[in-house]
């Protein structure tokens, strides 16, 4: 699984299925990546890490003009990890809807297959009796 995300991987995240969230923010020209995990009950290991991704500074040069401004950019990798994030979660997303609506299938077959049980039930015990 770390090989299909291989960003994460290079971050140091070694269980990316245990990811249930991330949150981006940013302050001084740094941006933070926050990774929330879902670790079992008693795990010692940490519920979530912190990333931090300078931001890059570029200047432009208009052609013909002295004007030099500047441009903030986002870190290259910040950005794959989060493309590599949203992946990851939604296709986890995709799963769990699919899980919900077979478990909601499987109820609605157990409810008709105990209808028609207690149907045949009725009809052995009538023709039991008399």
């Amino acid at each position: 699984m770390s090989t299909d995300y291989p960003t994460l991987t290079q971050m140091g995240v070694t269980h990316p299925g245990q990811i249930t969230r991330y949150a981006l923010s940013s302050w001084n020209y740094i941006d933070y990546l926050r990774i929330v995990y879902r670790r079992p009950k008693g795990s010692l290991r940490s519920t979530s890490r912190t990333y931090q991704f300078p931001r890059k500074v570029r200047k432009l040069q208009k052609a013909g003009d002295r004007d030099v401004t500047e441009q903030l950019s986002r870190d290259p990798v910040l950005v794959t990890a989060i493309a590599e994030l949203d992946s990851l979660l939604e296709a986890r997303a995709k799963t769990e809807t699919v899980i919900a609506e077979l478990r909601q299938e499987i109820g609605a077959l157990q409810a008709e297959l105990s209808g028609r049980i207690e149907t045949l039930n009725a009809i052995v015990e009538r023709l039991e009796r008399g």
